[in-house]
C-alpha cells in the first residue's frame, strides 16, 4: 500500500500504522473535529481494484456494525472513501487484545467468567439483530484498560435479515482453529456457530491451548469434523467438573446439541463458577470445623463442664449457706452456754453467799454482801465479753437471710 501516514482520509489525519488485518491495514488517526483519536481500518492497495466482492464485504462490515449499539462491541464512527482509499473508523483501543493478554497458560476462572459472559451478552445481542459474527477468535476481542472485551471485526458477518450471502472465490471463510463443523462443511449458518467458536475460546482459556490443533490448516478441519473432543481435565486436571459440562455442551458437533443462545451458555458458565465457589467454601468450612466424634467429645465435655458449674452454684446459693447456718448455729449455742457458764461461775460465790448467810464479821467491820474473788470478776467479764460476740453473730446471721 502507498504510504498513507501524514495524509488525510476524509475528517481524519492518519498517524501511524497499528496492525494489519486480512484485507486492511489499521492506523491510529486523528479527528480534529471531535478531537480524539480514532482507529482508522484502510482497505489494502491490492484491492483497490474496485473488486465488487471485496468492497461489499468491507462496507458490509461498517454498516453491520454501525447499527450494533452494545457496551462489548466495538463501534463504527463512520466509514468512506477518499481518493480511492476505502476506510472504517472505529473507537481507538491501544491496550491490545485477547490474544495479546494470553500467553497459553490457564486464565484465572474469574476472568474466564467475565470474558464469556461478555462476549457471549455481545454476541447475544447481535444474533438478536440478525448477524451472525463467523470469525470468532481471540484476536478479534480488544480488551480496555479495565479488562473489559469489546467484539470486533465483523468483516465476514452475514446479515441473516438481509440475507446477504458472500463467500471468498469458493474458500470457506473463517479461522480453521474456530470454525463449527457446519461452517466447514459451507452449511447455512446462524448464531449457533458462534457459540462454538465461543466454546472454542472457552476451551482454551480453561486449558492453556485450543481442543484441535495441527501444522495444516485442513487438519485442524478434519479434527473438528471428525475427532471426539479432547477432554478439557486431560489439559488441566484442575478444572472444576461443572465447568468441563458447559465446554463440552457448547463444543458438540451438532449444532443442535449446544445451548441453544449465547446467553444461555453465559449463564451455564456463570452457574458453574457459582456452584465452584459454593463448594469452596463448604470445603474451607468442612476444613475449619472439627470432627464430628470430636465435636460430640466436646460438646459432652463442655455439658459436663456447665453441669459442674451449674451444681458447684447450687450449693454455693443453697447447700452451702444451709451449712453455713447449721454451723454458725452450734457455734452461737455453745457460745452461749461458755459464756452462761463463765459468768454463773463467777458470781457463784456471791450467790452462795446470800444464799448460805454470811460470813462471821470481824471485829469493827460492817455488816455487807460477800466480795467475790478477783479471778471470779475476770470470768464474769470474759463470759459477758463473749455473750456480747454471741449476739453480734445472731445480728449479723439475720442480716445475711435472703429475703424473699
Amino acid at each position: 500500500m502507498e504510504e498513507i501516514i501524514g495524509k488525510n482520509l476524509g475528517p481524519f489525519e492518519v498517524i501511524s500504522q497499528i496492525g494489519t488485518g486480512g484485507m486492511a491495514k489499521v492506523y491510529k488517526a486523528y479527528q480534529p473535529s471531535m478531537d480524539r483519536y480514532v482507529a482508522l481500518k484502510v482497505l489494502s492497495s491490492q484491492y483497490k481494484s474496485r473488486n465488487e466482492t471485496l468492497l461489499k464485504r468491507f462496507f458490509q462490515e461498517a454498516r453491520v456494525v454501525a447499527k450494533l449499539e452494545h457496551p462489548h462491541i466495538l463501534p463504527v464512527h463512520e466509514f468512506g472513501e477518499t481518493d480511492g482509499y476505502f476506510y472504517i473508523a472505529m473507537r481507538l483501543v491501544e491496550t491490545g487484545t485477547l490474544h495479546d493478554r494470553f500467553h497459553g497458560q490457564p486464565l484465572p476462572l474469574e476472568n474466564i467468567c467475565q470474558i464469556i459472559t461478555q462476549v457471549g451478552d455481545a454476541l447475544d445481542y447481535a444474533h438478536s439483530e440478525g448477524v451472525v459474527h463467523r470469525d470468532i477468535k481471540l484476536k478479534n476481542i480488544l480488551m480496555d484498560q479495565r479488562d473489559n472485551c469489546l467484539l470486533t471485526d465483523f468483516g465476514i458477518a452475514k446479515d441473516l435479515i438481509d440475507g446477504a450471502h458472500i463467500t471468498q472465490m469458493g474458500k470457506t471463510l473463517g479461522t480453521p482453529t474456530y470454525m463449527s463443523p457446519e461452517q466447514i462443511r459451507g452449511d447455512e449458518l446462524d448464531g449457533r456457530s458462534d457459540i462454538y467458536a465461543l466454546g472454542v475460546i472457552l476451551y482454551q482459556l480453561a486449558t492453556g491451548q485450543p481442543p484441535y490443533d495441527a501444522d495444516i490448516p485442513n487438519d485442524i478441519m478434519l479434527q473438528h469434523l471428525q475427532d471426539p473432543l479432547p477432554s478439557p481435565r486431560n489439559h488441566n486436571p484442575d478444572i472444576p467438573a461443572a465447568l468441563e459440562k458447559v465446554i463440552i455442551k457448547s463444543l458438540a458437533k451438532g449444532r443442535d446439541k449446544r445451548y441453544a443462545t449465547a446467553n444461555e451458555m453465559a449463564q451455564a458458565v456463570e452457574a458453574a463458577l457459582v456452584d465452584i465457589a459454593i463448594t469452596l467454601d463448604e470445603e474451607e468450612d468442612t476444613t475449619q470445623q472439627i470432627h464430628p466424634l470430636e465435636i460430640e467429645s466436646l460438646t459432652s465435655e463442655e455439658e459436663d463442664s456447665e453441669a459442674t458449674e451449674v451444681l458447684l452454684d447450687e450449693e454455693t446459693l443453697e447447700t452451702s449457706p444451709n451449712r453455713r447456718s447449721w454451723g454458725n448455729q452450734a457455734f452461737i449455742v455453745i457460745g452461749a452456754l461458755v459464756g452462761l457458764l463463765l459468768i454463773v461461775a463467777g458470781l457463784s460465790p456471791v450467790i452462795s453467799g446470800l444464799l448460805g448467810g454470811a460470813p462471821p464479821l470481824t471485829a469493827g467491820a460492817p455488816p455487807g454482801p460477800p466480795s467475790p474473788p478477783p479471778i471470779a470478776i475476770i470470768g464474769v467479764i470474759i463470759g459477758l465479753i463473749f455473750l456480747g460476740g454471741i449476739i453480734y453473730l445472731i445480728v449479723a446471721q439475720r442480716q445475711e437471710r435472703p429475703r424473699n
